[in-house]
């Protein structure tokens, strides 16, 4: 309905509101600009015996609560030239926030800067525990790293146990198999690995800990995640 109206690279900080949920769940501006939801990725569930990222009664359901809000100051656009944003409801809490509670999206870390990352983790955990919207069968796992090749393609959790981790010239890759072109492989892009240490996370002291990680799964000797953001890993013990 609204994929002909331009998608423009809005200036952060503007005072638009927002009047439309478009394709994707775009949200649509009164200056015709198209943004996109920070902190949160929609993923694949069964919806009339297809598997579709989203539905209509998912585009309902946030359109009820955003249009009329302002769209808030975004920091960082999207690859799609998209401003990111989360717009505060009425009771003061971010829509991503309620979207993740919910169980109808999950948390995406690397999605322009959560104020507070433990507490979208914190829902999200509370809604998977109680199968709420994707956690209900949908494709964003957690899926044991046996079985990370059915998430090729898709953004998803990967749950299992660090082997061994090494340093090659431009990654450092984590290893959670003795396979390590077929088995699932996390690899940290070599100018990250400091900041990561930074903020707290140290994948090379973390051998023989289980840990759940989320990212894009693609196909590189094996599934494969690239880790570039501290609460993209989580360590369970």
């Amino acid at each position: 309905m609204f994929a002909g109206l331009p998608v423009g690279r809005p200036a952060a900080g503007g005072g638009r509101r927002i009047v439309a949920v478009g394709e994707g769940l775009s949200l649509i501006g009164d200056d015709g600009s198209t943004m996109r939801l920070a902190h949160v990725e929609f993923v694949r569930r069964k919806t009339g015996g297809r598997w579709l990222p989203v539905d209509g009664r998912l585009r309902d359901w946030i359109a009820r609560r955003v249009i009329g809000l302002p769209a808030g100051s975004g920091e960082s656009f999207d690859r799609g030239g998209r401003l990111l944003v989360d717009p505060l409801l009425a009771s003061g809490r971010s829509i991503a926030l309620e979207l993740v509670e919910a169980g109808h999206a999950v948390f995406r870390p690397d999605l322009g800067t959560a104020p507070d990352p433990r507490r979208m983790l914190d829902a999200e955990e509370r809604a998977r525990r109680a199968s709420l919207g994707v956690w209900a069968g949908g494709m964003a796992g957690p899926v044991d790293q046996g079985m990370a090749s059915h998430l090729i393609g898709y953004y998803g959790l990967v749950t299992g146990r660090i082997l061994h981790s090494a340093e090659a010239r431009y990654y450092l890759y984590v290893n959670f198999g003795d396979r390590w072109s077929e088995d699932f492989t996390l690899r940290v892009p070599k100018d990250d690995i400091n900041p990561l240490r930074r903020a707290g996370l140290d994948l090379m002291l973390l051998e023989g800990q289980t840990v759940r990680v989320r990212g894009w799964v693609f196909e590189e000797n094996g599934p494969m995640i690239e880790i570039r953001h501290r609460h993209a890993v989580e360590v369970l013990g």
